[in-house]
This record gives C-alpha cells, sequence and structure tokens, in this order.
C-alpha cells in the first residue's frame, strides 16, 4: 500500500513540475517576445505601421507609428504616415471630421519639423479639402507644386480645391498640366469629367470618364461617373453596357440578376424587342402548322398567343377553340408563346421609357 501511495505521489509531483515547466516556458517566451519589441527602432516601428495600414489595420498603424514616434519625435515621415491613415481612417467614417482634424495636425507637424516635405504638403491639401478650407487647400498644392512639380496628385489636389471654388477654368487647366505630367493617371482625367459635368458639357465628360476608365480598367469610381453621365446625355444604351463591364468586373452575375437585367431593358435596344418578337412569331407559327392541322391560319394562331389577342376577332375562332382543347402540347406551347409575349411587352416598355433605371 506504502509502494502505492509513493507511487500516486510522485505522479502527482511529475505532473506539477511539468506544469512549473510549462508556465516558465510561457513566461520565458513572453519576455523574449517583449524585450524583442522593446528592441525596435524608430523606422522599424515605422514599417510595422505601414504593412499595417496596407492590411486596412488602422489602428495597429496608429499605434506603430506613435511608438515610432515616441523613440523619435522629429520623425518627419511617421508623423505624415500617421496622418494618412487617420485620413483613410475619416473617410471609413460616417462623421470624419475629427479623424480629419487630428491627420492635418500630424501633416502640419510633419512640415514644422521638415519644411521641404513636398508629401506632407500634398497630404495637407487633400485634408483641408475634405474640411472644406479650400484656400488652405490650395495654399498647401501650390507649395506641394513649387517643392516637386512633377507630383500628379498636387496637381489633382490643387484641381480639387479650385472646383470646389468654382474656378472651373483654372481647375481645367491645372488638370492639364498635371495630364502633361502624366497621362496615365486616372484621377486626373476623372476630375476633369467632374469639372465638364458641373458645367454642362456632358459630352466631354464623358470623354475624360472614359479615358480614365481606360487608364486603369479596375477605377471603379471613373466608370459609375461614366455610366452616370451617360445616363444623364440620355446614351442609354452607352450607359448600359458600361454598366455591364462594371458588373462583370466587380461584382459578377447570377441567372436571377441576368434575367432582371433583361426584363428592365438594360443592354436592350427598343428595336431589339420587335425584332426578336417578330422572330417568335415565325418560329412558333412554322411548329403549329408542323404538330396541328393550322397552315395558314397559324400565323393569326401564333399572334393570337404572342400578344394576347381576343381570338374571337380573328377568323376561325372555333377551330382555335377546338386545337386548344385537343392537345396539351399545344395548349403548353400556346401558353409558352404567350409569356414570352408578355416579357417582351415588358421589356419593351422599359427599353422605351426607362422607368426601372437604377444605377
Amino acid at each position: 500500500m506504502n509502494t502505492l501511495n509513493n507511487k500516486a505521489n510522485l505522479k502527482e509531483i511529475g505532473q506539477t513540475d511539468m506544469k512549473f515547466k510549462i508556465i516558465f516556458w510561457l513566461l520565458y517566451l513572453s519576455i523574449i517576445m517583449a524585450s524583442c519589441n522593446g528592441d525596435l527602432t524608430s523606422e522599424e516601428w515605422n514599417e510595422k505601421g505601414v504593412n499595417f495600414f496596407m492590411q486596412n489595420q488602422y489602428h495597429e498603424a496608429i499605434e506603430a507609428f506613435d511608438k515610432a514616434i515616441d523613440l523619435e519625435p522629429n520623425y518627419a515621415t511617421a508623423w505624415n504616415n500617421k496622418g494618412i491613415v487617420l485620413l483613410h481612417q475619416g473617410d471609413a467614417e460616417d462623421d470624419p471630421d475629427e479623424e480629419y482634424l487630428q491627420a492635418n495636425e500630424s501633416f502640419a507637424v510633419a512640415i514644422r519639423i521638415s519644411p521641404s516635405y513636398s508629401d506632407a504638403w500634398l497630404n495637407m491639401g487633400a485634408v483641408l479639402n475634405r474640411l472644406g478650407k479650400y484656400e488652405e487647400a490650395l495654399k498647401a498644392c501650390n507649395e506641394s507644386i513649387r517643392l516637386n512639380p512633377n507630383a500628379s496628385d498636387a496637381w489633382y489636389n490643387k484641381a480639387n480645391a479650385l472646383t470646389y471654388m468654382s474656378k472651373f477654368q483654372e481647375a481645367t487647366d491645372t488638370l492639364n498640366k498635371g495630364i502633361g505630367l502624366s497621362q496615365n493617371h486616372p484621377r486626373l482625367w476623372h476630375a476633369k469629367g467632374l469639372i465638364f459635368e458641373a458645367s454642362g458639357r456632358l459630352d466631354q465628360a464623358a470623354l475624360s470618364y472614359k479615358k480614365s476608365v481606360d487608364k486603369d480598367p479596375n477605377f471603379i469610381e471613373g466608370r459609375i461617373s461614366l455610366i452616370s453621365v451617360l445616363k444623364k446625355a440620355g446614351r442609354y444604351d452607352e450607359a448600359d453596357t458600361e454598366y455591364y463591364e462594371y458588373k462583370l468586373k466587380n461584382k459578377g452575375w447570377n441567372i436571377s440578376e441576368n434575367l432582371w437585367w433583361i426584363l428592365c431593358g438594360f443592354g436592350v435596344s427598343w428595336c431589339n424587342t420587335i425584332i426578336f418578337a417578330a422572330a417568335i412569331w415565325a418560329i412558333f407559327s412554322l411548329v403549329y402548322i408542323y404538330i396541328s392541322s393550322l397552315r395558314k391560319e397559324s400565323l393569326a394562331f401564333s399572334a393570337i398567343a404572342l400578344f394576347s389577342l381576343p381570338r374571337e376577332s380573328f377568323p376561325y375562332a372555333q377551330k382555335y377553340d377546338q386545337i386548344l382543347e385537343s392537345s396539351t402540347v399545344i395548349r403548353f406551347l400556346f401558353s409558352i408563346e404567350r409569356l414570352i409575349g408578355w416579357s417582351l411587352l415588358i421589356i419593351f416598355i422599359n427599353t422605351v421609357s426607362r422607368v426601372n433605371i437604377h444605377y
């Protein structure tokens, strides 16, 4: 019995020792990890912040930039990067003014540390535009351009400020200068389209929006603006085509969406419904000739089904009734043709009136 007790005690002691070892190693690893984080330089914290930002982890990014700033208070790049994160964080908020003000403060600190920091001036112009301080935004953009005339984003931000101030011609001239420096910048073309649209030049706006999409097919903002202005200009078929491309590239399609798209008249010219109706009429007339005793009356019979016309208004009305009662197949085909006719009528009405367009 003593031997058994001793074995039990030894087993308990062994389990306790194992628990202590696990706890010891966990504490050791946590100390090592903490010391590793504590040994990071300001540049490494800044790099961590950039990585967090690229993963849309804004809170973690700001914490990383704050640690970089704690280690090196005059680290202008970290201040600028923190402002960029706050700017993007504000864009995702319903009430973004607090984030925008904090972002502006971060850019201001970066500029105080390094007055020739052109990117900080550029970013300050962007956030001031969002805060509605257009005169100040214009000054910031001009300073960024003075320091780096080739910064296309600075020309873009300056044009935005001028547009908000209703200085459309100056804004257009600014964008032309920016486009001259960077032909492949989609936002410059998009901003030019916004100016044309605001001044009522819809066709020119459509051309500019189209340019922005051509430069970057994944530039969703440009494609949505293009769809909207084409619709506004009454160019519905082109708007449909662009909307279809937008859905195809960004959201995909399923069977129900395709059917709804067609029934709402999207992507369909009004004349196509008439052509399709004539083809259906001819095809079903031939089918009725083949499977029934109808001959020259088949066109009238098909018209009754396709256009939901009263049989009494046609000759041979009694014969039509007899044929419908005599064959289940013909009744089924008659019902299908009538359904197609109603669908074509809905498409025709929607395509002509455009009552159901929602971009």
